[in-house]
């Protein structure tokens, strides 16, 4: 027949209570300032970013751009063919929206905020919509 296991191995003996004593905080060695890091020869190299980090400001005043000119080309051809007038509204509208969201983002990181600033005006000032309700309220002064 096999032994029994012991009380311990199966899980079932008490944890030994911790000692009241405060542990010593172990000997760390501090190095000088300017001594160079020995380990720093094998460590792997740090992974480098992908994207651009000007990529989100730059890219909103883009969109912002490309807003103004659909804008400009769908007021130009309404009257001729509604029906494109209204397509490049809607993706005006889509591009200032993308714009809003890239300058959010380039703001939040901190990276080109000016031309992220320049992009979120454009964009919102830009916006059909936004457009015409500013155009309505400026007529009837």
């Amino acid at each position: 027949m096999s032994e029994p296991m012991p009380d311990r191995a199966a899980g079932l003996a008490p944890r030994p209570a911790r000692s009241p004593a405060p542990r010593a905080a172990p000997d760390i060695e501090v190095p000088p300032p300017g001594a160079r890091d020995a380990g720093a020869a094998t460590r792997a190299p740090r992974a480098r970013r992908v994207g651009s980090p000007r990529l989100p400001g730059i890219l909103a005043l883009v969109l912002a751009v490309v807003q103004a000119v659909l804008v400009g080309a769908g007021v130009e051809i309404a009257l001729a063919e509604p029906v494109v007038a209204t397509v490049l509204a809607i993706v005006a509208m889509a591009a200032g929206v993308a714009a809003v969201v890239c300058a959010v983002i380039a703001l939040v990181r901190r990276r080109t905020r000016l031309a992220a600033i320049a992009g979120l005006v454009l964009a919102v000032l830009g916006n059909p919509l936004v457009l015409t309700y500013g155009l309505r309220l400026l007529g009837g002064l």
